[in-house]
């Protein structure tokens, strides 16, 4: 196998598993309450350093407020709790990048 053919599996890979991440993400911050619009923002990327949650910019302070609450308000924590529960989405990545590789 050639180094472009495993990128190119790895990619593909990569990029059906975030796309279930950042479905189960979103759904677990529906499910936590968090308003619509926020929760539609959320995303998983995938880089250098693995699979991590991306937390858009215009709505950080109030992601931050629902995560880890306020002084006046309880957390509703969905993105550690969604973290905590990876298994599901790395035995994906797998199976996603062994069908990639017998692909190829």
């Amino acid at each position: 196998m050639t180094l472009s053919k495993f990128n190119n599996a790895l990619k593909a890979a990569s990029h059906e598993t975030t796309r279930l991440m950042s479905a189960q993400l979103r759904s677990e911050a529906q499910a936590s309450g968090w308003p619509s619009h926020v929760s539609r923002s959320l995303r998983v990327n995938h880089d250098k350093d693995g699979f991590n949650v991306h937390l858009p910019k215009k709505h950080y302070e109030t992601i931050m407020d629902l995560e880890y609450g306020t002084p006046d308000t309880q957390p509703t924590a969905a993105i550690r709790r969604f973290k905590n529960r990876q298994d599901e989405s790395e035995h994906f990545f797998v199976s996603r990048l062994e069908k990639h590789f017998g692909d190829l």
